[in-house]
């Protein structure tokens, strides 16, 4: 339940471009990882969290910045 659940916020995340995508695929693959029991296995999840915690806090909320056009 707990990896069935980040990947599916990762993949809204994902959807929504909110986030760099690369930070949101890293989260994807590093839950994925945790499925895989061997040592040190969350380190990708955890920095993958961190890079998107940084993003949230450091971004400016403004409401200046141009918001995205959908087709």
């Amino acid at each position: 339940a707990f990896v069935l659940g980040w990947v599916l916020v990762g993949v809204a995340m994902f959807r929504s471009r909110a986030y760099p995508r690369l930070a949101v695929a890293l989260l994807v693959a590093g839950v994925l990882i945790l499925l895989v029991p061997l040592p040190l296995s969350g380190v990708v999840f955890a920095a993958a969290l961190a890079w998107i915690g940084y993003v949230l806090f450091t971004e400016r909320s403004g409401g200046s910045s141009p918001r995205p056009t959908y087709a």
